[in-house]
Parts: structure tokens; sequence; C-alpha cells
């Protein structure tokens, strides 16, 4: 779960820092700019959570199911 979280850390966590100083920036609140640091931080590790949980079911997709062995001689074309 971990890598594609850590794989775009430091390029996130900057954009993260970023937009909490323009929230704050504009607001003049610091709870604000917390609220949506956490907020981002939160979905950062979800995302993450759900890319791995997608490519876990993309790849066991193709063994649901076994497949018949078909031999090419039966294939009528």
């Amino acid at each position: 779960m971990w890598e594609p979280y850590k794989r775009t850390f430091r390029s996130m966590q900057a954009l993260m820092v970023l937009v909490s100083f323009v929230i704050h920036s504009r607001t003049h609140a610091w709870t604000a700019a917390a609220a949506f640091f956490i907020t981002m931080q939160v979905g950062a590790v979800v995302g993450a959570w759900q890319d791995t949980v997608g490519k876990n079911r993309h790849r066991h997709a193709g063994h649901a199911a076994p497949q018949a062995d078909i031999d090419p001689g039966e294939v009528r074309s």
C-alpha cells in the first residue's frame, strides 16, 4: 500500500503545504488551513490505499474463472 504513497510523497507534501499557506493567507485562520491540510493528508493515504486495492483487483481479475482449453483444430473460421 505504501509504494504509491512513497512514490509521490515529496511532491504531494509540498503541494499540501502550499495550499495550506494559501488558505491561511486568504482566511487568516490556522484552523481552516489545518482542516485543509488534514483533509488532504487523509485523501493521499486513502488514494494510495485505493490504488493498491484497484491494482490487486485488476491483477487477480484474470484468475477468477479458469479458461476452457480449446484445441486449435476445433476452431472454425
